[in-house]
């Protein structure tokens, strides 16, 4: 049997509501207003921001390589969209 801690259920139903149904609503909304050839290309740009988001919340260490893949994932996006 998992012991689960009000904070972890917490989480738990922050996840399934906010990062899965309100952020896909989210995203639909601003792919209806700025079409889906220029929102496109930034769904790429997810696990970029997922990666930032580890460093400056959880302290992880960021490797050479997945700096490289993010550069290269910032630039796709930039010149997708010009």
């Amino acid at each position: 049997m998992i012991h689960m801690t009000k904070n972890a259920w917490i989480c738990i139903i922050y996840v399934s509501t906010f990062a899965s149904v309100i952020a896909y609503f989210a995203w639909n909304a601003g792919v209806k207003i700025v079409g889906a050839g220029r929102a496109a290309p930034y769904i790429n740009l997810l696990p970029v921001l997922t990666v930032a988001l580890g460093v400056f919340l959880l302290q992880e260490h960021i490797s050479g390589i997945t700096l490289l893949g993010g550069m290269i994932t910032i630039l796709e996006a930039v010149l997708a969209s010009l």
